[in-house]
This record gives C-alpha cells, sequence and structure tokens, in this order.
C-alpha cells in the first residue's frame, strides 16, 4: 500500500523493507479476542528523502 501511495503521488520509492514485532500477554483474559497489548512497525525506505517517508507512513496509518 505504501508503494502505491508513493506511486500515486509521484514520489521515486526505489525499495522498501518492513518489520513488525508484536507482543500479547497470553495470562491476560481476552475473550474471543485477539489482542496486543504492542505492536511494532519499522519502515526503511530507499529513494525518498525523511519528509516523504515520513508523509508516507502518515499516510498509511490513517488508512
Amino acid at each position: 500500500m505504501v508503494e502505491r501511495l508513493a506511486n500515486n503521488d509521484g514520489i521515486q520509492l526505489d525499495w522498501m523493507d518492513v518489520g513488525v514485532e508484536s507482543f500479547r500477554d497470553s495470562d491476560a483474559d481476552h475473550g474471543d479476542l485477539s489482542l496486543y497489548d504492542a505492536i511494532r512497525i519499522k519502515f526503511e525506505m530507499w529513494g525518498v528523502d525523511d519528509e516523504d517517508a515520513h508523509n508516507l507512513v502518515e499516510t498509511w496509518k490513517k488508512r
């Protein structure tokens, strides 16, 4: 989705690597839901400046 956002905005994104880490308290009672206590997503982008990279991630987070 981030690549599509960049393409739609005319931003040259050469490469992107995304890593995800999550934590779930297995002792907590969440009922029938799968809930996480923390999720961290790390974006690394090549070919874009810091401002464009930040704006792409912020737009992605809103969708």
